[in-house]
């Protein structure tokens, strides 16, 4: 039941979902109940830090995820290589 003599602005927004609800909320869902809360919040420079922080987050993890993917594969190569060596020595001390 919504109170009639909260302003109209207080009566539009939304009560917060459960985390269950939340997280089957598609990714267009979250951003269309963002884009609808921002027009009722004030925020504070908190938000740009956040935002801020969470693209530092992003980057790093794309940059960790290249890395790792350059280390594996500098590690099969390395692995080549001494199989590549092995079986080399191996022939040498044969003949």
């Amino acid at each position: 039941m919504v109170r009639s003599d909260r302003p109209a602005s207080v009566r539009r927004m939304g009560i917060a979902p459960k985390f269950e609800q939340l997280q089957q909320l598609t990714d267009e869902q979250v951003r269309e109940r963002y884009d609808q809360a921002t027009q009722h919040t004030v925020i504070g420079t908190s938000f740009y830090l956040d935002e801020l922080r969470h693209r530092d987050y992003e980057h790093i993890m794309k940059a960790t995820n290249d890395l790792a993917r350059r280390i594996f594969w500098l590690g099969v190569m390395n692995s080549v290589s001494a199989f590549v060596a092995a079986v080399a020595a191996t022939i040498a001390l044969a003949t």
